[in-house]
């Protein structure tokens, strides 16, 4: 492994996070609806990609704590997006799962989104975009590499 090579891959995708969270990831239309934050969206896609699960994988998955997982949890079950369903294997157990609100709300959001992106994209160029595509599927695949 060329360790020049592997320096140059970690630095450049360092520096994509923050751009792409700049320049994508907060349309003021998504969060003038909710007050939500980043990690509440993440468990709704988590659910959404999962189905139901347990608050202990749920943490697990999104490196949080299992007792900072209880105000998350809350808030989007104050907003009627995910339910709290007990485990009849081991009544210990709690497994969250998304409401049909949720669903839609997920729906709206990555249409929005979409919408969002379309505009945001609609400067560039045919040769551009195709760029864009092959480049962001060559990510895609090496991401689906790792463990």
């Amino acid at each position: 492994m060329d360790v020049d090579n592997l320096e140059q891959a970690i630095a450049n995708l360092l520096a994509l996070f923050p751009l792409i969270h700049k320049k994508f990831m907060k349309p003021e239309n998504i969060k003038e609806r909710h007050d939500l934050s980043s990690s509440h969206f993440q468990i709704l896609v988590l659910l959404k990609e999962h189905g139901m699960l347990p608050v202990s994988e749920i943490a697990k998955k999104l490196v949080v704590s299992r007792p900072n997982m209880t105000p998350l949890i809350d808030k989007l079950i104050s907003e009627g997006l995910v339910k709290r369903i007990p485990s009849e294997a081991d009544r210990r157990v709690i497994h969250i799962d998304l409401t049909e609100n949720g669903r839609s709300f997920l729906e709206d959001c990555q249409k929005t989104m979409t919408k969002y992106l379309k505009e945001r994209f609609s400067c560039l160029s045919d040769k551009d975009l195709i760029e864009l595509a092959q480049s962001l599927e060559n990510i895609k695949k090496v991401f689906l590499k790792l463990n």
